[in-house]
């Protein structure tokens, strides 16, 4: 886009190879623990990343299980503690990280299981902002946030033992609604987000464990059904994923069941558009990409320890085995940055693995039970992103031993590794995004937005009225990955005035812009940056967001005009 900036400004180290034992022929990289953390328990399900304090660097944030009962936020680049909170029970639902208020900072949302409780954290100090109870109805569902009412405002939606879904507001935790799909079922899976009838509101897939064992399709502004599907015949516990993979122009959910199918679902009525039959239980939740840059997309699915690739038809492209239960499936990046995708995956052997995204084959693999010298099962899956700001992926996991009785017995750690010479986006949160897609580079580019109260321009107002300035941003493929941010207003004189966050606005001598911030992109709704009278003068004010270089490009960007008189 041609903004007035355009018009303005006009290492890698090699890895060791080790020798690795492979599957198949070839080198690996090899990852090097970078830190670790010890606990008194596992965590179960996965961890979520994001800027929670604003310093430019990624966090990570995650739930323990029996006998630790803490949610944890660690500073990413080195696994120093930033804040921690006793639920009082266990967390077996992994956190989401948003700004669920609008107040301009994050939030961390976490559905605490045992005590049966929702809290929101503010995401720089881990002060608990609201709690909601859900009774006796526990939580193992990994939440999901979106705008479900189209008022504006977020909401988080999940589900809960005994057949409930709940939609909560963001902004203090209050129902907006509540269904009950049998209380002889319990909704484990985490809601996938997406509008399945075409009007273009959102709307949730969720899948039950026990009970009818069917998939439904909830209308996302008041949780009553779409649509159910009876093509499973047992059990699901993690949600599906979706995308348009049969390439109709139309979503379809890929849900793997206890059956041993995966199901591809179409979204518009969960009709079921194939099948695939594995061999032993599909426990694991699924993942899509274009694995291997056909054009088409696969699914990524785990039959209890083998972790296998299906073509967008259901027909499969390559399975890895391991040596136990690959539970929490599975995150995809380029994590070697040979241009195509590869799948990273922690397992109950204790073992965490890569494999080539377009073949199966080991990329690497490092033995976390060795090195922890005891019980290492990884019920967890792991977060890839550039967590040291080295410019190269790293990947992070938590493992150990969890049981209920008795839980003094449990113990855990989490583990950070340099993952490989990839450079590009990774896999932020346990189903990839807020709206659990379980989709590779779902939201595209990133979508920068300024408006002046509300309106995208052009405007013409008086010079006394106050007026809001606000930006938001849809991060997309590019969450979690370090960007420059720039905010600049340029007036038809010539002069150049821009916003930093440590600053504020300042005049830019020579029409130099200055950057607003170096940081991880992250969801953002409507920041104030400026609340007060636009001077006289015809103004452009842009917000824009582009490569880590401190050198404007303005890649990504959005331009309001006004005038002041």
């Amino acid at each position: 886009m041609d903004t007035p900036f355009n018009r303005i400004t006009g290492n890698l180290i090699a890895a060791i190879v080790l020798g690795l034992l492979l599957q198949g022929a070839g080198l690996a990289q090899s990852p090097q623990i970078e830190w670790w953390y010890d606990l008194d328990a596992p965590s179960f399900g996965s961890s979520a990343t994001g800027d929670i304090d604003r310093d430019g660097k990624l966090e990570i944030v995650f739930g323990t299980y029996f006998n630790d009962e803490k949610i944890h936020a660690l500073n990413a680049e080195d696994g120093s503690l930033l804040w921690d909170y006793d639920t009082g029970g266990c967390n077996d639902a992994t956190p989401v990280i948003a700004d669920v208020d609008l107040d301009g900072e994050l939030e961390v949302i976490l559905p605490a299981s045992s005590p049966c409780l929702v809290y929101c954290f503010d995401g720089a100090t881990g002060a608990v902002e609201w709690s909601a109870s859900t009774s006796y109805n526990c939580l193992d569902s990994p939440p999901g946030v979106a705008d479900m009412d189209n008022d504006g405002k977020p909401e988080i939606v999940f589900g809960a033992f005994y057949g409930y879904v709940y939609c909560l507001n963001g902004e203090d935790g209050s129902e907006e609604w509540r269904v009950n799909l049998g209380t002889n079922s319990y909704i484990q899976t985490g809601p996938n987000i997406l509008d399945l009838d075409g009007d273009g509101a959102l709307d949730l897939v969720v899948g039950q464990w026990q009970g009818d064992m069917r998939v439904y399709g909830l209308k996302g502004s008041d949780g009553s059904t779409l649509w159910y599907s009876d093509a499973p015949t047992d059990w699901m516990y993690h949600g599906g994923s979706f995308a348009d993979v049969d390439e109709d122009g139309k979503m379809e959910i890929a849900i793997g069941c206890y059956d041993g199918n995966v199901y591809l679902l179409n979204a518009e009525d969960g009709s079921t558009e194939w099948t695939y039959n594995g061999s032993i239980y599909i426990g694991a939740p699924t993942s899509i990409a274009d694995l291997d840059n056909d054009g088409h997309l696969e699914i990524v699915f785990v039959d209890y320890n083998k972790v296998g690739a299906l073509s967008h038809t259901g027909t499969p492209q390559w399975t890895y085995s391991t040596g136990g239960n690959v539970f929490r499936g599975a995150a995809i990046a380029d994590i070697d940055g040979n241009g195509t995708l590869d799948v990273a995956f922690g397992c109950d052997d204790g073992i965490l693995r890569a494999v080539k995204g377009d073949s199966g084959q080991l990329l690497w693999q490092y033995d976390l039970e060795s090195h922890y010298a005891d019980t290492f099962e990884m019920g967890n899956a792991p977060v890839i992103a550039d967590f040291d700001d080295d410019g190269k992926l790293d990947i992070f996991v938590v493992g150990g031993y969890g049981t209920s009785s008795p839980p003094t017995n449990n113990h855990g750690r989490g583990y950070m590794l340099s993952a490989g010479d990839g450079t590009g986006p990774g896999w932020l949160k346990f189903r990839h995004d807020l709206f659990n897609s379980g989709c590779f580079g779902y939201g595209a580019d990133p979508e920068p937005d300024v408006k002046i109260d509300g309106d995208d321009g052009p405007l013409t107002i008086p010079s006394t009225q106050t007026v809001d300035l606000t930006i938001s941003l849809d991060p997309g493929s590019g969450e979690g990955v370090n960007h420059d941010w720039w905010i600049g207003a340029l007036k038809a004189s010539g002069d150049l005035f821009c916003w930093t966050y440590a600053g504020g606005w300042k005049y830019c001598p020579g029409g130099v812009p200055l950057r607003a911030y170096n940081g991880p992109l992250v969801p953002i709704t409507d920041y104030v940056i400026h609340q007060g009278t636009i001077p006289v003068g015809s103004w452009w004010i842009v917000f824009a967001v582009d490569e880590s270089d401190n050198q404007y490009e303005g890649t990504y960007s959005d331009l309001i005009e006004v005038t002041s008189y």
